[in-house]
């Protein structure tokens, strides 16, 4: 398991992903949430997905893929949401 940066948002910020690797040669799922400026409960869903695999027995049925996970792939949109004064929550 380790982060990688999947890319850059238009605003600068790392568009950042956890990837991981449970052999080689595995299919491959891509896991992504906060893709809309307030979609909150998104990461935390998927999030506890990837705890799910990640503490799934070895001969899971999860244990089967390789995973990149961008638990938000909307960073500038989530920053936004908390720092423009003219929204109302």
């Amino acid at each position: 398991m380790k982060v990688v940066v999947g890319g850059k948002t238009y605003e600068g910020r790392d568009i950042r992903a956890l990837q991981i690797t449970n052999g080689k040669d595995l299919p491959g799922v891509i896991l992504e949430s906060g893709i809309h400026a307030r979609e909150w409960i998104g990461p935390a869903a998927t999030t506890y997905i990837v705890n799910e695999i990640l503490n799934s027995p070895a001969d899971s049925l999860w244990r089967k893929y390789n995973y990149l996970y961008f638990p938000h792939l909307n960073p500038d949109g989530y920053v936004y949401t908390w720092t423009d004064v003219s929204i109302t929550i």
